[in-house]
């Protein structure tokens, strides 16, 4: 497991800026949270044993199939590629 993680822009699933929420506005300042998925995503490949334990409270039945979407994706970027390898894994012990 990777004990450092380290965000880079390119580590995020295309489409996070999309699907992300708005938490709150407080004066000029907006708060934006991720998405389920897009978390779910981040987590597994990050692969911290925290990280594992949301994703499986996180994880719902159908998520799968946009999950693995995503990693395929990240599998193209950099500063990710050589983790995604594992993160299927993750999934994969993780799914319901």
């Amino acid at each position: 497991m990777n004990p450092h993680v380290q965000w880079h822009r390119d580590s995020l699933p295309d489409g996070w800026r999309e699907r992300r929420r708005l938490v709150g506005v407080y004066g000029r300042l907006r708060i934006f949270a991720a998405d389920r998925l897009d978390l779910i995503v981040m987590k597994l490949v990050a692969g911290r044993p925290q990280d594992l334990e949301d994703v499986a409270a996180l994880l719902k039945a159908a998520d799968g199939v946009f999950i693995r979407g995503c990693l395929t994706e990240l599998s193209k970027k950099s500063s990710v590629a050589q983790e995604i390898p594992e993160a299927f894994e993750r999934l994969g012990a993780l799914e319901p």
